[in-house]
């Protein structure tokens, strides 16, 4: 009896379903007004400032610049980055002015570049929307951190770092690369072209004439001496080393940085033997450090390195 009312209902429901007419379709409705943005990057003077150090008139010019060439685009929107690693790029009582504007963290440009910006932007009928990164704390070890910085003032609260195609020493690269750093220069800047790196810098630099100032730069921040070693053994904060298994420096140089945060041996059946620190060794195979950034395997074992849990601080 409870099959035929079981049977009974169901062609009930599909008869009633199919009775209900079906929903008119209909477009959907009209977008009121869409977003069309262009993020502004500052962090490492990647798209403005072009080089840390310009005067306040010449980063105003090119800011100008940019903000023009939107409303030529017909965008509508600047996403302007203002807060790249725990600095500001607007008057803050908390935060150090960045490093990207003086090329020295802290020191002042002579203007707000914030309210400088939202003032062009809104001339040309643009918005202009703040991009703050809310929990990096430096990207680079170049230049030093300000006093007022957090990773000065509260150093715990830098909990892990991520170094990437780094090296201890100049010596520590292939000599052949070596003797083709030593060139780099704006004498150089003839044979670039064509390159993908001349071809980016003429599309998006402000002012594309500066490429050969862009290689004097970069071939005397090479020709710099350096050492690390002994920073790289006192690091206290649990640490991932990446590198392409054919980096600029070979994979030997890594498990040498291995070695002195603690590694190089067994780690045991349960990693009771890895570093004490929480440091972690990741040897990328098929990248090497022009393509590891953009590896989709560096954005895994970073994030598999964070989302770890962190060992007890003593």
């Amino acid at each position: 009896m409870s099959f035929r009312v079981a049977r009974l209902a169901a062609v009930l429901l599909t008869l009633a379903g199919a009775a209900v007419p079906a929903r008119p379709q209909s477009d959907p409705p009209p977008v009121a007004r869409e977003m069309r943005a262009v993020w502004i990057a500052t962090v490492d003077n990647m798209d403005w400032p072009s080089r840390a150090g310009l005067s306040a008139s010449e980063q105003q010019t090119e800011l100008i610049a940019i903000l023009d060439r939107l409303v030529q685009l017909r965008m509508n929107v600047a996403v302007l980055q203002v807060r790249p690693a725990a600095d500001a790029l607007y008057r803050s009582d908390l935060e150090p002015w960045s490093e990207v504007l003086t090329g020295e963290m802290g020191r002042d440009p002579g203007y707000d570049p914030l309210a400088f910006a939202i003032t062009e932007a809104h001339k040309r009928g643009l918005e202009l929307h703040a991009w703050i990164n809310p929990y990096r704390a430096r990207y680079s070890l170049t230049r030093p951190a300000s006093s007022s910085h957090v990773s000065r003032t509260h150093p715990e609260l830098v909990r892990k770092v991520i170094v990437t195609s780094a090296y201890l020493r100049p010596d520590a690269v292939d000599p052949a690369l070596l003797s083709q750093q030593a060139a780099v220069g704006a004498a150089a800047a003839d044979m670039l072209k064509g390159t993908p790196m001349y071809d980016t810098y003429m599309r998006l630099a402000p002012n594309p004439g500066d490429f050969p100032k862009l290689l004097d730069k970069i071939g005397a921040s090479m020709a710099v001496p350096y050492d690390y070693t002994e920073e790289v053994r006192g690091i206290q904060v649990p640490t991932l080393f990446a590198a392409g298994d054919m980096d600029q420096a070979p994979v030997r140089h890594y498990a040498d940085i291995w070695d002195l945060l603690g590694g190089g041996h067994d780690g045991g059946w349960m990693g009771e033997n890895r570093p004490k620190g929480g440091h972690a060794l990741a040897i990328l195979p098929g990248l090497q450090h022009y393509n590891a950034f953009a590896s989709p395997l560096l954005a895994a074992v970073a994030l598999s390195f964070l989302d770890a849990p962190e060992p007890p601080r003593g």
